[in-house]
């Protein structure tokens, strides 16, 4: 499916052009979206290798693997999104062969900085955080529940009085 999406582009230009048919460009950007067929199935193979992977535990792999998330939230985050493009303007370089280089090493970077970071943070505040809602759980989970309640108390008497009316 992959290979299928990789040369679909190439395909389609030349079938478009030897055929005259301008609307299988299009086709091109819709094979190339989020919920296309193709990618769809690429989605599918990925979760079917990974079901029931035979892999051993391993100590190293569950750490990173652990800060993955954070990984993601640290470079979507719009504060730092400005400071990856400035220290890497992989945009203005027009050699693929530079462009690919680039990317693969901006990623590599950003990935373990970003892992670098959540650990420290996995490790130090949240460490800190866990403690402090371990001391005062009871009294937030009280606070919580009576919220909660009348919260569906206003909800329920103003759904019935709006059907009662």
């Amino acid at each position: 499916m992959s290979l299928i999406l990789l040369l679909s582009p190439t395909i389609l230009t030349v079938l478009g052009t030897k055929l005259h048919v301008g609307y299988l460009i299009s086709v091109i950007y819709y094979l190339r979206r989020l919920n296309s067929p193709l990618v769809v199935g690429i989605y599918t193979e990925l979760f079917l290798t990974f079901l029931e992977p035979d892999i051993k535990h391993n100590k190293l792999i569950n750490a990173v693997a652990g800060c993955t998330f954070g990984v993601y939230l640290i470079h979507q985050n719009m504060f730092f999104k400005p400071i990856l493009m400035k220290l890497f303007p992989i945009y203005l370089e027009t050699n693929p062969l530079l462009v690919f280089t680039y990317t693969v090493g901006a990623v590599i970077a950003i990935c373990i900085f970003c892992t670098l970071v959540d650990f420290v943070r996995t490790k130090t505040v949240e460490k800190l955080w866990i403690a402090f809602l371990n001391t005062r759980w009871v009294k937030i989970e009280e606070k919580i529940k009576k919220t909660a309640f009348a919260l569906y108390g206003s909800i329920k008497k103003a759904a019935i009085k709006y059907y009662n009316r």
